[in-house]
């Protein structure tokens, strides 16, 4: 999940961040994701395993199931949200296609020299 996570983050972070540095919000962005995972997981898990049954179970008792499938369907849906936006992103930024020009007439004009 990480390897996401720095895929997408970091180049977003770096091309449009000017004032703080991109390792803080992007250390920022991996901390609060955990932090908000674990919280919602802990959540989910304090409720019974069906929704809106009525059991005479604790959480202490051993035959306690958990609602583990809840997680993956609330974040299961915001990552398909999280996708369609994405998709709106352009293929390259307008930085990236300066920095591409640049390297391409500096590589013209070096092959130029050369021969």
């Amino acid at each position: 999940m990480e390897e996401a996570v720095f895929g997408i983050i970091k180049p977003l972070m770096s091309d449009f961040n000017k004032f703080v540095g991109s390792v803080v919000l992007y250390s920022l962005v991996i901390v609060l994701g955990a932090t908000v995972g674990f919280v919602c997981v802990s959540k989910f898990l304090s409720m019974f395993v069906e929704l809106g049954v009525q059991t005479s179970l604790t959480i202490r008792d051993t035959r306690w199931v958990g609602n583990w499938w809840l997680g993956f369907a609330i974040f299961g849906a915001i990552c398909v949200f999280w996708s369609i936006w994405l998709l709106g992103f352009p293929k390259e930024f307008p930085s990236t296609k300066k920095q591409w020009k640049t390297e391409l007439c500096e590589s013209l004009t070096t092959a130029k020299l050369v021969s």
